[in-house]
C-alpha cells in the first residue's frame, strides 16, 4: 500500500459504487416488474373493452382503425382453430397456442405481449396483442431518471472523498512535519494538540522511541567519557615505561622497565577487551526462551581456559558440581562470558598460593552459581558499588579494569538472575563471595 489516501479513496468509492450498482439493479428490476404489471392490467382491460364492442360477424372497420393507432391488434379464433376475424394489422396465423391468459409471441421480428379471452358460450378465443417496445421504452426512461443522480453524484462524491480523506490524514502530515523539524540532538517528546484518538498510539510509540534513543545516547556519552578516562592512565604508564627502557643505560634497569611495560600493555589490553564486551551487551536484549544451556559444561570449559592463570599464581581451583544439574534457558556465549569474568576476577584479586572455589547447585526452581576466594574480599558497605562500571574497591590499584562485575551484572539481568552475597552459613573461604541464582523455567 503506497498511499493511504489512494487506498481509502479506492476502497470507499468501490464500496459506494458496488452498493449503488446493486441498488440500481434492484430498482431497475422492481421498476420493470411494476411497469409490466401495469401494462398487463391495462392490456387485460383493453381486451375486455374491445371484445364488448366488437361484433364477430360485422366488419368493425372503425374499431380496427382506432386500434392500429394504439399499437394493438386482435384475432378471433374458434375452438376448432379457424380464424374468424382479425384486425388489419394482425397476422392470419396463430401467434402461439390458444390458451387463456397472458403470453408472449414473435411476429414481424418483434416481441408481443398477448392476452387471450375465452368465451365458452360463443366457442371463440379473443386474442389481443401489444408491442413490448412501448413497455421497454418506459423502462428505459425510468432507468435514465434513476441513473442521472448517479452520473452527477459519483464525480461529486469522488471530490468530496478526496477532500475529507485528505483532511483526515492531516494529523499524519503534522506528525511527519514535527519530526522533520527536529534537530538531531532534540529528542524531546512530540506534543500535538487535538490529535485524533487513532493516532495517539503512534505519537506514544514515537515518543517512547525518542526516550529510548535519548537513554542510549546518554549511556554512550557516559561510556565514552569513562572509557577515555580509564584508558588515559594505562596509556600514560605504557609511554613512561617505554621511555625508561629507551633511556636506560643499565641492563637490569632496562629489563625491569620492559617487564613493567609488558604488564602495562597486558592491563591495557584487558581494559580494552572488557570495554568491548561491555559495549556489546550494554543495550543487548534477547529471548532467553530459545534454548536450554548446560551451565556446568560452560563452567568447566571456562575454568579449563583459565587454568594457565591458576598455575601462574600457584592457585588452587575447586569446582563443586553434582553429576546431574538442570539446564537453564539462556544464551551460551553470554553465560560463558559471565562465568569467565567471575573466575577471572577471583584470579586477579586472590594472592599467590590462594584458593578459588566455584560451585553449581540446584534447588527446586533455581540453579545457584557460587564463587569464593581467599583474597582480601569486599566490605559490606561497598558490596553494591562493585557492580558499577570502572569501580575499584581500592582507588589507585592497578589490578583489574573495574568492568568485570559490571558485565556480570548486565548478563545476569538479561537472564532474570538474582545476584547476592553468599550466605554466611555457606561460606568456606575468607575472601570475596558471590551467589547468582538462575531460574530453571523461563
Amino acid at each position: 500500500m503506497k498511499s493511504i489516501r489512494n487506498y481509502l479513496l479506492i476502497s470507499v468509492l468501490s464500496v459506494v459504487l458496488i452498493s449503488l450498482m446493486i441498488f440500481s439493479i434492484i430498482t431497475y428490476s422492481n421498476a420493470k416488474h411494476e411497469v409490466e404489471e401495469m401494462y398487463d392490467s391495462q392490456l387485460a382491460q383493453s381486451a375486455r373493452l374491445i371484445y364488448s364492442l366488437i361484433n364477430i360477424n360485422a366488419e368493425n372497420s372503425v374499431i380496427t382503425k382506432a386500434l392500429s393507432n394504439t399499437g394493438l391488434m386482435f384475432q378471433f379464433w374458434s375452438f376448432s382453430g379457424d380464424l374468424i376475424q382479425r384486425s388489419k394489422n394482425a397476422p392470419d396465423r396463430l401467434l402461439h397456442p390458444l390458451k387463456k391468459g397472458f403470453n408472449k409471441a414473435d411476429y414481424a421480428e418483434k416481441i408481443w405481449r398477448t392476452f387471450t379471452l375465452k368465451d365458452s358460450d360463443k366457442a371463440v378465443y379473443f386474442v389481443v396483442t401489444e408491442n413490448l417496445k412501448v413497455r421497454d421504452k418506459l423502462v428505459d426512461e425510468i432507468t435514465e431518471i434513476i441513473s442521472l443522480p448517479y452520473v452527477i453524484g459519483v464525480p461529486v462524491l469522488l471530490i468530496l472523498l478526496w477532500v475529507f480523506i485528505g483532511r483526515g490524514l492531516l494529523p499524519l502530515f503534522s506528525i511527519s512535519k514535527a519530526i522533520k523539524a527536529r534537530s538531531p540532538d532534540n529528542l524531546e517528546p512530540i506534543k500535538l494538540p487535538l490529535l485524533a484518538k487513532e493516532l495517539q498510539p503512534i505519537e506514544s510509540a514515537i515518543n517512547a522511541l525518542f526516550l529510548q534513543l535519548n537513554d542510549a545516547i546518554e549511556r554512550e556519552k557516559t561510556f565514552t567519557d569513562d572509557a577515555a578516562h580509564e584508558l588515559r592512565t594505562p596509556l600514560a604508564t605504557i609511554k613512561l615505561h617505554a621511555q625508561n627502557a629507551i633511556q636506560s643505560k643499565e641492563e637490569p634497569t632496562r629489563i625491569q622497565s620492559l617487564q613493567l611495560l609488558d604488564q602495562s600493555i597486558e592491563q591495557a589490553s584487558r581494559t580494552i577487551e572488557q570495554l568491548l564486551h561491555l559495549a556489546r551487551i550494554q543495550s543487548l536484549s534477547f529471548d532467553r526462551n530459545q534454548i536450554t544451556i548446560p551451565l556446568d559444561k560452560i563452567a568447566r570449559e571456562q575454568a579449563a581456559q583459565l587454568d594457565f592463570k591458576f598455575e601462574h599464581k600457584n592457585q588452587k581451583f575447586i569446582f563443586d558440581c553434582p553429576e546431574s544439574l538442570p539446564k537453564i534457558y539462556g544464551n551460551d556465549v553470554l553465560l560463558g562470558l559471565l562465568i569467565r569474568n567471575i573466575i577471572d576476577n577471583a584470579n586477579l584479586y586472590t594472592p599467590k598460593n590462594g584458593t578459588i572455589k566455584l560451585g553449581l547447585y540446584s534447588e527446586s526452581t533455581l540453579v545457584r552459581l557460587q564463587i569464593e576466594d581467599s583474597g582480601p574480599g569486599v566490605s559490606d558497605s561497598a558490596y553494591t558499588e562493585i557492580f558499577k562500571r570502572f569501580h575499584r574497591e581500592r582507588p589507585g590499584e592497578s589490578v583489574g579494569s573495574g568492568l568485570g562485575l559490571s558485565i556480570v551484572s548486565r548478563i545476569a539481568g538479561l537472564h532474570s538472575a538474582k545476584i547476592q552475597r553468599l550466605e554466611q552459613s555457606k561460606v568456606t573461604l575468607t575472601g570475596f563471595c558471590l551467589e547468582i541464582s538462575f531460574p530453571i523455567q523461563p
